[in-house]
């Protein structure tokens, strides 16, 4: 009769596996855990990537959106969040409100080129002048111009005597025409008014 050797692993007790277990499997498992890690920090990386470019169009479209709208409103407007705002009451706010003595009967003799070059001159020069003395232009419709200096940590003195310079320095911009500005300090209330496309807008 052929006789077979016992296999060493035959005669093995379980405390001699469990041993070769222990210095098989922990290097597997920490490279296991090591690849694991790896994923799930370069899965990290990229939510926080992707977080800071949402956070970075976020903020680009608020500053697309403040171009069309004067900027303090609309920075409150948009901090609302998901939460829609239809208007907001604002105290001590210098409101200014200009427009051309005569314009419509000008208009009819004057060629629209003119017109246009008259106004965009006007509202460019008002434009300018408007960072100086914390003026934010709210619109402009036709021969009108309407500004407001809102409130801040600036005193209303102060706020009301930038309103004040502010309308001086712009009182020859309408050319041949005779600007006329009204000057209104006290409650304001900005908003929203129609839906495609709401129009900014505020009253006294």
């Amino acid at each position: 009769a052929t006789s077979t050797m016992p296999s060493y692993w035959d005669n093995m007790s379980f405390m001699e596996i469990a041993f070769w277990l222990l210095l098989f499997f922990p290097p597997a498992t920490l490279r296991m855990f090591e690849t694991t890690s790896r994923k799930c920090f370069i899965k990290m990386e990229k939510s926080e990537l992707m977080i800071e470019q949402v956070n970075n169009q976020i903020e680009r479209t608020q500053d697309l959106i403040a171009n069309f709208f004067a900027k303090t409103p609309t920075k409150d407007f948009l901090s609302e969040g998901k939460r829609v705002i239809r208007s907001r009451h604002y105290p001590d706010t210098a409101m200014i409100v200009t427009d051309l003595a005569g314009f419509t009967a000008w208009t009819s003799r004057t060629s629209p080129k003119d017109v246009i070059k008259n106004l965009s001159r006007m509202f460019g020069t008002m434009d300018s002048l408007c960072p100086d003395y914390e003026v934010e232009k709210v619109s402009t419709v036709g021969d009108c111009f309407m500004g407001a200096v809102f409130p801040s940590e600036v005193p209303i003195a102060r706020r009301a005597s930038n309103a004040a310079k502010f309308s001086t320095l712009v009182l020859d911009t309408g050319g041949e025409l005779k600007l006329r500005i009204g000057v209104h300090i006290g409650n304001v209330t900005a908003a929203f008014v129609g839906n495609r496309p709401p129009k900014f807008d505020l009253f006294s």
